[in-house]
């Protein structure tokens, strides 16, 4: 078994719900593997040139940060995008070398 993400959401933080992903686990983040049939489009950049993966052996234990905009920030977005903004890092291990990412 592999360590996956998934989606939960909260009105009030009390009761969630699970949100199904499109992996056949139900996860919306699997760990890259090149023999995933579920992972084999080609995986492109912003700029849209091909990207080349490392196969990856978890993707687990994420931890979700909190970025507040500055003051300057706050007055150039205007009040529809004045509150904060929040950020998901994770945890990867490759499979060829075992380095953590």
């Amino acid at each position: 078994d592999e360590y996956a993400h998934g989606v939960a959401l909260s009105q009030d933080g009390k009761s969630w719900g699970r949100i199904e992903g499109d992996f056949p686990c139900g996860a919306v983040m699997v760990p890259y593997s090149a023999t995933n049939k579920d992972l084999n489009a080609p995986n492109r950049d912003d700029d849209d040139s091909l990207l080349t993966l490392d196969e990856e052996l978890y993707c687990a234990w994420p931890d979700v940060v909190m970025n507040s905009l500055t003051d300057a920030e706050k007055r150039k977005v205007g009040s529809k995008g004045s509150k904060p903004n929040f950020f998901m890092y994770y945890s990867t291990m490759t499979k060829d070398d075992r380095q953590k990412n």
